[in-house]
């Protein structure tokens, strides 16, 4: 499998932070997220954001609370 195309889970993941941050005007914290897709695991879901923001996906700022931004890609 190759780990840098955007799975189905990676895409629902992505879906769910720009439907979050359409509904609350901020972008889901870890947990949220976890909390969403039924993970116990806060990492888990860190892994697959990290893995979002290589693919250029997702711009993220470290040590910033709500820091995860959708890159809007022209298709």
């Amino acid at each position: 499998m190759d780990d840098k195309k955007l799975t189905k889970r990676r895409q629902s993941v992505l879906d769910f932070i720009k439907a979050y941050n359409k509904l609350h005007g901020i972008s889901p914290s870890y947990e949220a997220l976890a909390k969403g897709f039924k993970m116990k695991s806060r990492s888990n879901m860190h892994k697959i954001v990290m893995t979002l923001v290589e693919l250029g996906y997702l711009e993220y700022t470290k040590r910033k609370f709500y820091s995860v931004k959708v890159v809007e890609k022209d298709l």
